[in-house]
């Protein structure tokens, strides 16, 4: 797909701040937002930032057995220097060695879009988090993680968006020099996922087959004692003894 807009340019042109990200040393307003993960289009941005940064970072390990992207909305972050980013500048919030990327409704609406410039956008927006999740800050001493969109280049992205024909041509020499470390990590990646699968199918499976817990009922009190309470009856009357028959004497004189 022919690159018609230098990604920079595209941003000016939006009027969209080129510095939207930011670390997530705050958390996203809302925890339960739109989960995108399983999307191809995500998926293929998670697989593309796992490979440039096993080849960039190859030291660093991702902590995540899988990583979710959330669409969200965003809270002041910090960028750059520690300077505070205003939450209508982010574009994307991610903690320093979280599994969560937090992605603005704004970015994904145009990096989801379809338009091939956008495309690319969203590409390196998530290699840049996915960094953040290798507990890599916001810093100029990695172009991946500056906040200077026109530094970030991402060789993955560019061949996987537009093609071999209209990949840049330090992208094509960046991918011939790492051809070898691509295809461990493309395993590696790969078995990753099936991991992550296999974990995830064995908890679905073992929640759907634990018994629920018995309700809990009351024990039964006991009867009450009917003689509870009342008090002892007295003893019955002693029997009275029948009067002695009255006789009749004869009377004398």
């Amino acid at each position: 797909m022919k690159r018609f807009l230098p990604i920079t340019a595209l941003l000016l042109a939006l009027a969209v701040p080129a510095g939207a990200s930011a670390t997530g040393v705050a958390v996203p307003a809302s925890a339960n937002g739109t989960n995108v993960t399983t999307l191809r289009l995500v998926q293929r941005d998670l697989r593309l930032a796992s490979e440039f940064w096993a080849i960039e970072r190859p030291a660093l390990a991702s902590p995540c057995l899988a990583d979710q992207v959330l669409v969200n909305t965003m809270e002041d972050g910090i960028g750059d220097n520690n300077q505070i980013v205003l939450a209508s500048d982010v574009w994307a919030e991610t903690a320093l060695g979280s599994c969560t990327i937090s992605i603005a409704p704004v970015a994904w609406a145009l990096g989801s879009s379809g338009n091939s410039n956008t495309s690319f956008m969203m590409c390196v927006l998530i290699a840049h988090e996915y960094g953040h999740t290798l507990g890599l800050p916001d810093t100029e001493a990695i172009p991946m993680m500056s906040s200077d969109w026109g530094r970030r280049d991402d060789p993955l992205c560019d061949r996987s968006v537009y093609g071999w024909r209209w990949t840049l041509h330090r992208d094509r020499e960046w991918i011939a020099a790492n051809r070898q470390p691509l295809r461990t990590a493309r395993r590696e990646a790969r078995r990753q996922a099936a991991l992550a699968a296999e974990v995830t199918a064995a908890a679905s499976a073992s929640s759907s087959t634990t018994p629920p817990a018995a309700p809990s009922t009351p024990a039964p009190s006991a009867p009450a004692d009917p003689t509870a309470g009342s008090s002892t009856p007295a003893a019955p009357p002693a029997p009275v003894a029948p009067p002695a028959p009255s006789t009749d004497a004869p009377a004398t004189s």
